[in-house]
């Protein structure tokens, strides 16, 4: 991580091993708004209101946030580095509202109920990974990308659970037999089909990181071009 340097990764700034219990910390920049999944919740009209744009984001404002992940996630692959563990919760939010790409398997005690143990003592965040790295344990750009689709969908249902009602142990037989997240209410058409090209079965069916950003660039600019023509009627 101390060679990480991008605007949208999470750096690291140092480690101190002169510390309480003995174990070293790993000293990272303060992210004033926490993780992108719990910026959202809190920015919900109400706790249960996922199909109303949060107090004081736009749709714009979503899919900055969606292609600032897949900038980030770009440098990363553009230094042969496999994240393998994509998610809200591992996106995190600074004082600004600029989003950086972190964890890197740090936090993973924090939202122990999301890890599923398939046996032994490893947990799997099976509900962002595609199947052949269930089936087989591979991990590339392209599992990256599965994991960043259900990242997005995270953050256009606001925070929400993926695959809700759905039990850990039943999400590979889910998505094996076509089963993916539905479209959430605040997601276009335009948009979560290009979610449901980051799941295809297929791995070489799916977008790479720089086409997801180039892709989501031109949403974000038609969003912003269409404040402006608005503003200007008005």
């Amino acid at each position: 991580m101390k060679d990480f340097q991008h605007p949208h990764i999470l750096g690291l700034l140092g480690v101190c091993f002169d510390t309480p219990d003995n174990s070293p910390y790993i000293i990272l920049p303060f992210m004033a708004n926490g993780s992108v999944k719990t910026f959202l919740r809190a920015k919900r009209v109400h706790p249960t209101n996922f199909d109303d744009f949060p107090v004081g984001l736009t749709f714009g404002d979503l899919v900055r946030m969606c292609m600032e992940i897949a900038e980030g996630m770009k440098y990363l692959t553009d230094n042969k580095f496999v994240h393998r563990d994509l998610a809200a919760r591992n996106c995190m939010v600074n004082e600004e509202g600029m989003v950086l790409v972190g964890d890197f398997g740090l936090a993973r005690d924090v939202y122990n109920i999301e890890y599923y143990r398939s046996g032994g003592n490893t947990r799997l965040p099976v509900k962002w990974m595609p199947p052949e790295t269930m089936n087989d344990g591979i991990s590339n750009e392209k599992t990256d990308v599965w994991s960043y689709g259900v990242t997005c969908w995270e953050v256009f249902s606001l925070g929400r659970n993926p695959y809700p009602g759905i039990e850990n142990h039943e999400i590979l037989q889910h998505i094996s037999s076509g089963g993916r997240l539905k479209k959430p209410t605040l997601c276009p058409d335009k948009l979560y089909t290009l979610l449901l090209q980051c799941w295809s079965s297929l791995p070489e069916d799916r977008p790479s990181f720089t086409e997801l950003w180039v892709l989501l660039k031109e949403y974000w600019d038609e969003e912003h071009l269409y404040v402006v023509q608005s503003f200007q009627v008005q």
